[in-house]
């Protein structure tokens, strides 16, 4: 990888590096050989891209910062130069974040980790933190600002806005001490996610007391005790496999109880030190709280709209939990199912996936593993790629060549048909192995910057899950919350290559985090539609589609239990709230921060009726607190927008409509983060928009 020398830049002092200067970030990734490159294999690899991201890094800076006098400002050699410098950086990130958690090799994904922190810690250094840059964006003429295209205006002032959230106009003491809380931060965030992957914790249940658990998800799993028990994971097909079939309740006690200790003890004190120095770095930025600071540059904009948000869907999801509560104990609970409290009208928390999937077995004649024999994963994602072809006037292609960093990961090249030109590839990790990460998620490597000339770069993103595997005398079958699932991520990677931002660091996927999800929720709601569920179903043995019938009862049950699954996400929206709100952090030492008393506190308020597993430690495994910092509200938040979408194109019958779709790529997904989130909504429905689909759909 060339380097270019100072002494070379301080001549060109008036010039703006070229993109092609940022040697990580102008990878032009057309083939499976370039992708299969994005991400190192050895220690020495790791290495050689962290060196290479930090020697470009300093010469870009040196350019924009030192070799530039501020009588020569540009908004090109100076804020987009930044904004390249601070992409090229993120993308030799971002492909080490993703070895972390993909590759086979523990000692790997502890290097790649330790690359992620030292990536991290210069980020702040070189961009966040850096009062030199700080001085030579305001040192820009306005003229210059004023005169940038829309998208590159709207960066700036928000980018503005951020470096005086972040504390770069504190004095210097006071400044150095934010930097040294966030790196801090950064390596509690690794150090967390890390403890989460690592933990490899299974429970031995004799095969008697596996009674119920499809044979499928017992054939995924081993045999121990000269083959007399199962040895069960905590990967999410065994998991909620034996939580909602399982009849022995001892065994979904059990397998609840490690689930939900996942990580613990050991992300217990890493999350209570995030919890007090997230306060910490809020008050010293003139913050009341870290919730307040993290959501000053949201849609939401403050905690207390988004508590108040949080709180005003409480009453009805309330209301209906309980009238779906008493339709429960009305039909009669099976037999390892006990009511607790003193009326007897609560559920202990281990019964209720059971008793809800009995439910829908038995009065509605929903069967979710006969439902799952009409979706095998290799026809069920081909009719993915149909739906997402018409939709967004695109094409497939699988990408051969090249091995990646496990054989089971496969690329698809995305072409856009109207114009023949290749939008960027979608990189495949589905299945569950020792080492990675348990959850379904999406990463955006290399951004789909858009260039002056309306030429763009092929982004590349990677979904990874964590799907059933086939087995001797089965393909890998999905669940219809699988296909959900695959729907989602998948939503979120075509958002990534569709998101051509005239900035690099707002391309992709990069917008508001409350608004981030609003992609992948709409595209969910495509699996709730008779006719996609009809064209995407293909049993894997006679090959039929799944009769109308049981595709009625499977769109009925949607509403069955939507007051308990909203009440779920609202938990989940306001732990992450109260965590970092002004109380929970304002100690003199983490040891002071009780996260398991909040939990507590907070699941018994909102989950009425229902009797939490006490030895149960969720925080310690809710990985979100991270990434998503106080914003999991925005689940539900972006949920609102996303179904008012859903219905305006579903009422002009869009749904396969690549004229529909074209209108919905260019408005809401097509530069990224370069607008704010409600024009792009104004511009696709042509008005504000409202919660009416929202209560409709969850039966409200």
């Amino acid at each position: 990888m060339l380097r270019r020398s100072p002494t070379a830049l301080l001549a060109a002092t008036r010039l703006m590096l070229a993109v092609t200067d940022y040697k990580i970030l102008a990878q032009r990734v057309d083939n499976a050989a370039a992708c299969a490159a994005l991400f190192p294999q050895t220690k020495e690899g790791i290495a050689a891209l962290v060196e290479a991201a930090k020697s470009q890094t300093a010469t870009a800076l040196e350019a924009i910062t030192t070799a530039t006098d501020d009588a020569a400002r540009t908004y090109d050699n100076t804020v987009r130069a930044a904004d390249l410098s601070a992409a090229n950086l993120s993308v030799a990130a971002c492909s080490l974040a993703l070895v972390k958690d993909t590759h086979v090799d523990k000692d790997i994904r502890a290097a790649a980790a330790e690359a992620v922190v030292e990536l991290e810690k210069l980020s702040i250094d070189a961009f966040s933190s850096n009062k030199a840059l700080y001085k030579a964006f305001k040192a820009v003429p306005q003229g210059a600002i004023d005169a940038a295209t829309a998208q590159r205006k709207y960066w700036y002032d928000e980018k503005m806005l951020d470096f005086k959230s972040k504390g770069l106009e504190l004095p210097d003491d006071k400044f150095a001490e934010v930097v040294a809380l966030r790196k801090r931060l950064a390596e509690l965030d690794t150090k967390f996610s890390e403890n989460i992957a690592e933990d490899k914790r299974t429970i031995v249940v004799p095969i008697a007391e596996c009674a119920g658990v499809p044979q499928p998800i017992l054939d995924g799993c081993k045999k121990v005790d000269d083959d007399k028990s199962y040895e069960l994971g905590m990967d999410y097909p065994t998991y909620f496999g034996v939580m909602k079939n399982c009849t022995v309740a001892s065994t979904r006690k059990a397998m609840q109880t490690a689930f939900e200790n996942r990580a613990h003890p050991a992300n217990l004190p890493v999350l209570h030190e995030v919890i007090q120095l997230r306060h910490q770095l809020a008050t010293k930025l003139g913050f009341a709280s870290y919730a307040h600071l993290d959501l000053c540059d949201k849609m939401a904009k403050t905690p207390e709209t988004a508590q108040t948000f949080v709180e005003s869907l409480f009453p009805k999801m309330s209301d209906k939990w309980a009238l779906e509560r008493q339709k429960l104990i009305d039909a009669g609970l099976p037999e390892s199912v006990e009511l607790v409290g003193e009326k007897k009208d609560t559920f202990r928390s281990f019964d209720l996936a059971f008793v809800m999937n009995k439910y829908k077995q038995d009065r509605l004649s929903v069967d979710e593993q006969a439902i799952r024999e009409y979706f095998p994963l290799e026809s069920t994602v081909k009719a993915l790629y149909d739906i997402y072809e018409n939709f967004f006037d695109i094409s497939f292609e699988s990408v051969k060549g090249q091995a990646f960093w496990h054989p089971e990961v496969e690329a698809m090249a995305v072409t856009d048909k109207r114009t023949g030109k290749l939008l960027g590839h979608i990189i495949l990790d589905l299945f569950p192995r020792e080492g990675k990460f348990s959850h379904a998620c999406c990463h955006g490597i290399l951004p789909p910057l858009q260039h002056d000339d309306g030429n763009f770069a092929p982004a590349v993103s990677v979904v990874v899950a964590n799907f059933p595997k086939a087995t001797a005398d089965r393909p890998a079958l999905f669940l219809h919350d699988d296909v959900e699932t695959f729907f989602h991520e998948f939503g979120h990677a075509i958002h990534y290559l569709w998101g051509r931002g005239e900035m690099a660091t707002t391309a992709g996927y990069n917008v508001k985090m409350d608004f981030v999800e609003l992609p992948s929720q709409m595209l969910e709601e495509w699996m709730w539609d008779p006719k996609i569920l009809k064209g995407a179903s293909r049993h894997y043995k006679t090959g039929e589609p799944l009769p109308d019938d049981l595709i009625a009862k499977k769109i009925e049950s949607k509403r069955a239990f939507s007051g308990r699954d909203g009440l779920r996400q609202l938990a989940f929206g306001h732990t992450a709230l109260t965590f970092f709100n002004d109380k929970m952090g304002a100690v003199d030492s983490p040891d002071a921060i009780d996260t398991t008393a909040a939990q507590t506190a907070i699941d018994e308020r909102i989950m009425t009726n229902v009797q939490r597993n006490p030895d149960g430690h969720f925080q310690c495994s809710f990985g979100h607190l991270m990434g998503y910092g106080a914003c999991y509200y925005g689940y539900m938040w972006s949920k609102v927008f996303a179904l008012d979408v859903f219905r305006e194109i579903k009422a002009a019958d869009g749904l396969l409509d690549p004229t529909v779709g074209r209108k919905y790529a260019d408005t809401i997904l097509g530069c990224g983060g370069g607008r704010d989130p409600n024009e792009s909504l104004r511009m696709f429905l042509g008005r504000d928009p409202k919660p009416d689909a929202f209560f409709e759909d969850m039966g409200l």
